[in-house]
């Protein structure tokens, strides 16, 4: 987990609960996002608040990510797999989609440059014409590093 991710869970308690959810939320997106599209917070933190995470389950999250021993069993996985990857993630090291997609035979990674954990908000049509064309297609959605995406991005050919 990158630093001000841990940063910001160690500072958590002692923040009110509607400053956490922001900040939270905020360390979820890109930079760029936060800066270009801030209703995009205020839609995430709205749909937060009218769905509350049971109590206990961003430290469970978070114990999960820090005891995670999959690397083993990565190996024995057989069939097709996508890994995806916000490229300015600041919850996930993007390194890690490296360290996934290497230890799966075969699978393919897709870095989304200038997006970050939530990059299913971020460029919903991007990220659905990626999973769409590897389900469908089988082959290679998009070269790894592509290049930024711009919400709402057309459709890939």
């Amino acid at each position: 987990m990158p630093v001000a991710s841990v940063r910001l869970l160690a500072a958590s308690a002692g923040l009110t609960a509607e400053t956490a959810l922001h900040r939270h939320t905020e360390n979820a997106l890109s930079a760029r996002t936060v800066r270009d599209h801030p209703e995009l917070v205020d839609r995430l933190v709205e749909f937060q608040r009218s769905r509350p995470a049971s109590p206990g389950a961003l430290s469970a999250q978070a114990t999960a990510g820090a005891r995670y021993a999959g690397r083993l069993m990565q190996a024995h996985i057989r069939t097709r797999t996508l890994v995806l990857q916000g490229h300015a993630d600041t919850v996930v090291d993007p390194r890690n989609a490296d360290l996934l997609a290497e230890g799966i035979p075969g699978a393919k990674l897709v870095t989304f440059p200038e997006l970050g954990h939530l990059m299913f908000w971020e460029d919903p049509d991007g990220f659905a014409d990626v999973v769409t064309s590897f389900l469908l297609t089988g082959r290679d959605p998009r070269p790894r590093c592509a290049g930024p995406l711009a919400l709402g991005s057309p459709p890939l050919g």
